[in-house]
């Protein structure tokens, strides 16, 4: 399917990418033609998401599915069975599960349970992506995956900025600015480096690897703007050219 290929493109590029790149990229895909076009594809999707900026749009790759997080759960349950640690990382730290394929579970899987995470991606047109590919997407559409940057940490200049908790936060602490792209100035004082000991730190107690560590910045980057989408009116993908704005971006997350 073309929309199964697109999410593919855009998760083994952070997660987005400029739409007339993506367009670009497109006329190259056997599964688009003039009959279904970029366009079309984007517009029946709900995996792929257009945000409108100034002078550019872009495409986000975006799922409704998540985790499950219960201890004793149904096989059948809507969200997916998989060990987060062998999602991120490729190994489980806890020693435990089962590999199926890319599919890491945390607990024995019967193989009703593999059936139900197969229908599920399947269905969410995630089927043929990668370990690394549906971590991209996981992480930026989850909002318990990763930690939250320090609200406090931003509303002063310096190493700290105004964060009681110090290096005790269990947030990041990074310059919100520079996360959104926009940062321009030369006496910031906050951290512009998720390789900080702390903000690592903080990083690997959520079970975040090191290979990922490349793909953090434009994964939280995404994680503003889809979040922003979120509170505004529905415009999700109603047309070629959906509206959104970078300046209204929330931190919370």
């Amino acid at each position: 399917m073309a929309e199964e290929t697109i999410l593919k493109v855009l998760c083994g590029n952070h997660g987005s990418m400029e739409y007339e790149r993506l367009l670009e990229i497109s006329y190259g895909l056997k599964e688009i033609s003039a009959e279904n076009s970029l366009d079309k594809v984007i517009h029946r999707s709900d995996i792929l998401t257009v945000i409108q900026r100034s002078e550019s749009k872009e495409v986000f790759a975006q799922t409704s599915v998540q985790l499950c997080r219960k201890s004793a759960c149904d096989e059948l349950c809507e969200d997916l069975h998989l060990c987060k640690y062998q999602l991120m990382t490729g190994r489980c730290v806890q020693k435990r599960g089962t590999v199926f394929s890319f599919l890491f579970l945390n607990v024995v899987t019967s193989f009703k349970c593999l059936e139900n995470i197969h229908k599920i991606l399947r269905a969410h047109g995630m089927i043929r992506l990668s370990r690394e590919e549906l971590c991209v997407i996981l992480l930026q559409s989850d909002s318990g995956l990763l930690p939250p940057l320090c609200i406090a940490y931003n509303r002063r200049r310096g190493r700290r900025g105004n964060c009681p908790d110090g290096e005790k936060c269990s947030r990041l602490h990074v310059c919100e600015s520079f996360v959104r792209g926009r940062c321009g100035d030369t006496d910031c004082g906050r951290s512009h480096d998720f390789q900080e000991p702390h903000v690592r730190k903080v990083l690997r107690s959520r079970g975040v690897s090191q290979q990922l560590m490349s793909s953090l910045p434009f994964i939280y980057r995404n994680i503003l703007a889809l979040k922003t989408l979120k509170t505004q009116p529905d415009r999700r993908n109603t047309d070629t050219q959906p509206h959104g704005s970078s300046d209204g971006e929330m931190m919370n997350f």
